[in-house]
């Protein structure tokens, strides 16, 4: 419920943000808030630490995933553009069934949900470093104000 509501908040209000400063400092934002979300999962030792763990996820999902869309829609070339917009919907489809089969290997694996969470985190992590040094901003209005 909290992470739901978040995140539906969240979406909604980074619309406006996205069309008038651009997408990608958004979508670095949202991914660097999501694994430092997802990073205090694991040391939450209370209901009150984990649920305001689960809200600012909640926030930082809403934002990246509305963004990344809207991302890949600017980026997706002329020809073909149906092509590479099904192509990225199947990888986030195939991300989001292989990931927490993957995920639920490690953490039986490695004894325990801590190396699944803190794999998590870490990947959300890469993807903000990757995304700040080679992401372009994708938004006409935020390049020409660069």
């Amino acid at each position: 419920l909290f992470r739901s509501t978040a995140a539906t908040l969240s979406s909604l209000a980074i619309g406006p943000v996205l069309d008038r400063w651009g997408r990608k400092v958004p979508l670095l934002g949202g991914l660097v808030l999501t694994a430092a979300a997802v990073a205090a999962f694991s040391p939450a030792n209370g209901a009150l630490m984990l649920t305001v763990a689960v809200v600012f996820y909640g926030i930082g999902e809403g934002i990246t995933i509305g963004t990344s869309d809207v991302y890949a829609m600017d980026v997706a070339p002329r020809t073909g553009r149906g092509t590479f917009l099904g192509n990225w919907s199947l990888i986030r489809n195939v991300g989001g069934v292989a990931g927490p089969l993957l995920l639920g290997a490690l953490a039986q694996w490695a004894g325990g949900p801590a190396a699944a969470v803190g794999a998590i985190a870490a990947m959300l992590a890469i993807s903000a470093v990757v995304m700040g040094v080679w992401g372009v901003e994708s938004h006409p209005r935020a390049k020409e104000a660069a």
